[in-house]
């Protein structure tokens, strides 16, 4: 008698809600296959799918530029490929939310610089998730347009690196894009791996970019995270660029990045940002500043590099503790006006400790006795005069420092 009367009670309330114009559906599950009548490509199987339904993707390839357009999980096995045509347009589009994409390798797309081709697009969607593809031969791996609160993660993507540069798109691209998740990517050959452009909130970790222009790259992006991730043999592991107020870094690493004006990390007219923990080791100038201000640098390994620090056009304001400064050819080189900078925290009063440093420690506390002259004559001259460093370890040169020592006035 109680089932008979739950079952009138669950018809009533399905006539209720159908009437009421509420539409309940079931997910289900369409398998695509090369040599399936109906479903062999990806586009009809969208097409013919309702919302949340998944659409199970047998190996093979698949040719074509798909469009998502409703919410629905696409998932391929090992071997699917979707590869589009090299002349125009995206391998795929997103432009609905709440998708998942999984498992694909995707190929291809169009040159067209202007219309941002990607092997994938994803154009005003969120909430969506892209995880466990491999890209390669795109113009942009991902393109993400004014699309927030997605999910990419276990990626890898390869740039055309067969062509210039700057014929090249980057492996990650957001535009108005916010509280975007990346994560476990491994990027390589692109122009840059990431680019940020007017994107705030967003958070990068755990990941791999090499051989790029610039690992990530910050363009009028403010409050972005990254952290745990490796920047390698790259012109800059990371370009912070034209942003206010909120990047912080932490637990990176920046290594190898060798070449004529190369860096670890390029700050360009940048305000109020944060490195912490971070490793900066053989790079041709570890931290590079260009009018940039009140920006903090603490608990730092800056090792190894041509230059450790090098300032130019009197950026001001910024402060530098309890790093680590070691076996660096020079630790600051200035150039083009004043530097305004701290050496030291005013709350705990603590400075920074520098390999090269031939003072004493007489009261055993750790900190020295006398001040630890940061810059010296030659790394003033070579900011100035740049090929002055052809002579870095010159009798001329190493003659000059030793009489610095001696005669302190001749600065």
């Amino acid at each position: 008698m109680k089932q008979r009367n739950l079952h009138k009670h669950l018809i009533w309330w399905l006539t209720f809600l159908v009437l009421h114009g509420y539409h309940y559906s079931f997910a289900g599950k369409i398998v695509v296959s090369l040599n399936h009548p109906r479903f062999n490509n990806l586009n009809t199987a969208i097409e013919f799918a309702q919302p949340h339904d998944t659409i199970l993707v047998k190996p093979g390839l698949y040719y074509g530029n798909v469009l998502i357009d409703k919410p629905v999980y696409l998932l391929g096995e090992e071997g699917a490929i979707i590869s589009a045509p090299t002349d125009t347009g995206d391998a795929v589009k997103l432009i609905a939310d709440s998708c998942l994409i999984r498992g694909f390798i995707i190929r291809g797309g169009g040159h067209q610089r202007l219309h941002d081709n990607a092997g994938l697009k994803i154009f005003k969607a969120h909430h969506n998730v892209v995880e466990d593809c491999f890209f390669e031969d795109n113009l942009f791996g991902i393109y993400l347009y004014s699309s927030h609160y997605n999910i990419i993660r276990r990626v890898t993507i390869h740039g055309r690196d067969n062509e210039p540069e700057e014929d090249r798109g980057n492996g990650i691209h957001l535009h108005d894009s916010r509280n975007n998740h990346l994560d476990s990517l491994h990027i390589y050959g692109a122009r840059d791996g990431i680019y940020f452009d007017f994107a705030d909130s967003n958070y990068t970790s755990n990941s791999l970019i090499e051989r790029v222009r610039y690992g990530l790259h910050f363009m009028y992006s403010d409050y972005d995270l990254f952290e745990y991730n490796f920047f390698r043999h790259n012109v800059a592991g990371v370009a912070l660029m034209y942003s206010d107020r909120g990047l912080t870094f932490r637990y990176n690493i920046f290594a190898h990045n060798i070449g004529y004006r190369a860096y670890g990390v390029l700050y360009k007219d940048v305000r109020h940002a944060l490195s912490e923990y971070n490793l900066v080791v053989d790079n041709t100038t570890g931290l590079f500043f260009d009018m940039s201000h009140y920006n903090v640098v603490r608990y730092n390994l800056i090792a190894q590099s041509g230059v450790a620090i090098r300032y130019y056009l009197s950026s001001e304001g910024s402060v530098f503790y309890q790093n680590n400064f070691i076996d660096n050819l020079s630790n600051l080189v200035t150039s083009g006006g004043g530097v305004r900078v701290k050496w030291y925290d005013e709350r705990n009063q603590k400075g920074n400790y520098w390999s090269d440093f031939h003072g004493y420690d007489l009261d055993g506390d750790g900190i020295s006795d006398i001040p630890h002259r940061i810059q010296g004559i030659f790394d003033q001259l070579q900011g100035d005069y740049p090929f002055f460093r052809l002579y870095l370890y010159s009798p001329a040169a190493q003659a000059l420092i030793f009489a610095e020592r001696l005669f302190p006035f001749i600065k």
